[in-house]
């Protein structure tokens, strides 16, 4: 009998984990991202030109400024929800993160 496939890595952050989403090639990857409530992402510049990533939503207000190449940055869930990423100097970039109820009280 064949084995079953091995599922890839999820960029989600399995509780305790960090979900890192990077800025290459002029967008994020990966394009998806899910994380837990009161949780945070990594946004990473790994792009060879200056990005800005922002938010702008009714329950998270966030803007990193001019991101240098190779900088990273944190963005701290607290809503649930779906959360549009989008940089201010690319407008090609989005990216949505997926907000999910933690699993663990937060303390």
């Amino acid at each position: 009998a064949a084995a079953e496939p091995t599922p890839e890595a999820s960029p989600t952050d399995k509780i305790t984990g960090e979900v890192v989403v990077s800025q290459k090639g002029r967008s994020f990857e990966p394009a998806t991202a899910t994380v837990h409530q009161h949780r945070w992402i990594t946004i990473k510049n790994d792009d060879d030109a200056v990005n800005h990533a922002y938010c702008s939503s009714a329950d998270l207000k966030y803007n990193s400024g001019p991101q240098a190449v190779g900088s990273t940055n944190n963005i701290t869930f607290h809503n649930l929800g779906l959360f549009e990423i989008r940089c201010a100097i690319h407008p090609q970039m989005r990216g949505t993160i997926e907000v999910q109820p933690s699993l663990v009280p937060a303390g």
